[in-house]
């Protein structure tokens, strides 16, 4: 599900766009052109009609930081609710993330 949802975010822009991801069943079911399955069937048709998003698989659990954030945030998600807000346009996300750095940074510094 999460996987489809950030597709769909991707395929609202025209910048070329890699998803990585570790799970590793998602991405093959994604290359399977006979899968049965409905959601997988959703993001087939997505990703055929946006030729820019390009999703890849990674490692889970072997040190990559923008994969060990992401689980870390999902687990926060499962546990205590925490709604992400979607930000749009690209340029309010590039905005977000700066801010966020600089929080961390200084959290660190101390």
């Amino acid at each position: 599900m999460g996987l489809k949802e950030a597709i769909i975010r991707a395929s609202q822009g025209n910048e070329i766009t890699k998803i990585w991801t570790d799970s590793l069943s998602s991405v093959m079911a994604v290359l399977d052109p006979h899968t049965p399955h409905k959601l997988v069937q959703d993001i087939q048709s997505v990703l055929t009609q946006n030729r820019n998003i390009l999703v890849r698989w990674i490692k889970a659990h072997a040190g990559y930081r923008g994969n060990e954030e992401a689980d870390t945030l999902a687990k926060k998600a499962i546990t205590e609710g925490v709604v992400m807000k979607a930000l749009n346009p690209r340029w309010e996300f590039k905005q977000y993330l700066q801010e966020l750095f600089l929080k961390k940074m200084a959290k660190s510094l101390g």
